[in-house]
């Protein structure tokens, strides 16, 4: 499983947006530009505006992405618009 959080101006600790499957987080990671953050939620990230964080558990961590913390780069509407990509195989089974 893999989580996706947004993290809003007014409100650094993050709101839970999606529960991915593991095909669902490698997937998103692989459309989207990410920076690996380490093992803590990133709430003190140095965005000023809105962002969106990928957790990778640990039973889900492979050669080509670590578990932990993921800040995925873009705006919100354009993430939003691939995790509903990631969600789509997810909601048809």
């Amino acid at each position: 499983m893999a989580n996706v959080y947004y993290s809003y101006s007014k409100n650094r600790s993050g709101v839970l947006r999606a529960i991915l499957s593991s095909e669902g987080g490698k997937g998103l990671l692989s459309r989207l530009s990410a920076r690996f953050v380490g093992q803590e939620f990133p709430t003190g990230h140095d965005s000023k505006g809105d962002f969106a964080i990928l957790r990778v558990f640990e039973e889900e961590g492979h050669k080509e992405y670590h578990p932990g913390f993921y800040v995925l780069d873009g705006d919100l509407e354009r993430i939003e618009q691939a995790v509903q990509h990631s969600l789509a195989p997810d909601i048809a089974n």
